[in-house]
């Protein structure tokens, strides 16, 4: 079934400040006597690494201070600089920008998973706006939630961002772009013929056309989208040519337009550096709690889970070489369930990254997260109404214990093959799913009957034979009882010693008290030398 046009619900969101608020958001400006907030700002986009930046480029945005002295999108930084002695031009690359846009855009994926970054055929790159169609999600919230919700969450990572709701995404762009501001409304959600009459009062440059044609039309005294509709059909398609039908869709309150979905990376990698060597693991680990908030924000905003994770100690260059020791340091991570709430991920590394030695001062760190996968939740839960909460709480609390205890100490025991009793209990991870194959059958072993074994057993003076005194820990037993259990014969014949024992259940009373216990003896043939293995609680 085509959805109409009328009923699509469209949200763009739109970051009037994006590119100074990643360039302070990457410590690009220089503290030294002022504050960085306070220091003039402009901006200019390079497409490659390495680019020299030119006198003649166009400055693609500017800062509160610097535009408050004059300075303007679009004007050249050497007119620029002439205005302000002081005015600091920083280089931002399109990648950078189109991977910080794609993080932003990643948390937004609970509402609809239709996200873009990117119109097809703009005549204009947008770098700072990101659409959500949410046609459909009515019954779920109302476009005034979401809205709303968008705005604190990017407020919370220190974002500005204006919204707005139409039927398309050029005209809700536009609407955001243009009709919000910092003192007014940062978000405008109105039905359709409202949207289009706020449309028609943009600026006639919110049209997708060439930067040509904009300059021919405003010189005929055509500044805004209103004076523009009011021109026959016929006449405005002489004059713009190839985009007229397209202008006239959008002059009638019609976008059909379709974003280009985002594709997201398969991997989530952030990084973080600062000036003064850290030669504590312990003072390293605030360094890297915003990166696990990161982490944490965009995992969420994913639906997914980390289950690989590696952290990359990168140490001081000049002081590994005169040391002799690597470069980086790298320590991985292995979940046996996904993990993607801040509280986990913080103790499980930080308990890690806390007893590390650190063979240099580290200067920098990275964190790389790989093996996504689904979160598990539970969608209904009887016991209390309306929550939802994750699933794999007992796998989690595996790996805490792992993370303490070494993987070498820590496992469940499970019942290997072997005839030797001592050598059937295994220690093993724990297994998180349940095994596919079938359980043995039960052992009908007499050895099996004993609660627990001393490992390596305990060496006996005497016979075991009935009525005979036996000296453990300090007390003296006597033998009331004798019944043969199981004979093993040349164990193990291909080591060097062949293992032959005869194992005894023996029932044991203490002299001069009514009270004993069972115990597990065996008795070497060759040497007849006695052992208590263990015992019948």
């Amino acid at each position: 079934m085509i959805q109409k046009a009328q009923d699509r619900r469209v949200v763009a969101v739109f970051f009037p400040r994006f590119f100074v608020e990643l360039a302070q958001k990457e410590e690009l400006l220089s503290t030294q006597g002022v504050a960085a907030s306070s220091q003039p700002l402009a901006i200019v986009i390079h497409h490659q690494q390495g680019e020299e930046q030119q006198p003649q480029e166009q400055i693609r945005a500017v800062s509160y201070e610097a535009e408050r002295l004059g300075v303007s999108v679009g004007q050249r930084v050497c007119d620029a600089i002439s205005c302000v002695a002081d005015l600091q031009v920083l280089t931002l690359l399109e990648e950078d920008i189109t991977q910080s846009l794609l993080e932003l855009a990643e948390l937004l994926q609970k509402y609809t998973p239709l996200i873009s970054v990117e119109l097809p055929q703009a005549k204009k790159k947008n770098q700072d706006t990101i659409w959500l169609d949410i046609t459909g999600n009515n019954q779920l919230f109302s476009d005034v939630d979401v809205v709303q919700e968008i705005i604190a969450t990017f407020k919370e990572r220190g974002h500005l961002c204006y919204a707005a709701v139409a039927q398309g995404p050029r005209i809700a762009g536009t609407i955001a772009r243009h009709h919000c501001k910092p003192n007014g409304p940062h978000f405008l959600a109105f039905n359709d013929s409202d949207c289009r009459d706020l449309f028609l009062q943009s600026p006639i440059t919110a049209l997708p056309l060439a930067a040509k044609d904009t300059v021919f039309l405003a010189k005929l005294g055509l500044h805004n989208l209103f004076q523009l509709q009011e021109l026959p059909s016929s006449t405005l398609s002489s004059r713009i040519g190839k985009q007229a039908q397209d202008v006239v869709q959008l002059l009638r309150g019609e976008d059909p337009l379709q974003g280009i979905p985002c594709t997201f990376p398969k991997e989530i990698t952030s990084s973080t550096s600062w000036e003064e060597p850290e030669e504590n693991s312990a003072s390293i680990f605030k360094y890297l709690e915003p990166l696990l908030h990161q982490l944490s924000e965009r995992l969420q905003g994913r639906a997914e889970g980390v289950t690989t994770l590696s952290l990359h100690l990168f140490y001081d260059a000049s002081i590994s070489r005169l040391l002799g020791t690597p470069l980086r340091k790298i320590i991985d991570f292995q979940f046996t369930t996904p993990v993607y709430r801040q509280v986990d991920l913080e103790r499980f590394i930080g308990n890690r990254l806390k007893s590390q030695q650190l063979q240099a001062p580290v200067t920098a760190l990275q964190l790389t997260a790989s093996d996504l996968r689904e979160q598990g939740r539970e969608q209904l839960n009887l016991e209390q109404r309306g929550e939802i909460r994750p699933q794999g709480e007992l796998p989690l609390f595996f790996n805490e214990l792992e993370v303490e205890a070494g993987v070498d100490s820590f496992g469940t025991f499970t019942c290997a093959n072997n005839h030797r009793p001592e050598e059937r209990a295994k220690l093993s991870f724990p297994r998180v799913l349940p095994s596919r194959r079938k359980d043995r059958s039960p052992s009908t072993s007499p050895c099996d009957q004993a609660t627990r074994l001393y490992h390596p057993a305990l060496p006996v003076s005497g016979d075991l034979s009935l009525g005979q005194l036996l000296s453990l820990n300090a007390c003296v037993y006597k033998i009331v009882r004798v019944q043969f259990a199981e004979r093993l014969s040349s164990i193990e014949w291909w080591k060097d010693h062949a293992i032959s024992r005869d194992y005894y259940w023996i029932w044991l009373e203490l002299l001069g008290h009514n009270s004993g216990f069972r115990g597990l003896f065996y008795r070497q043939p060759n040497t007849g030398q006695c052992f208590l293995h263990g015992l019948c609680d």
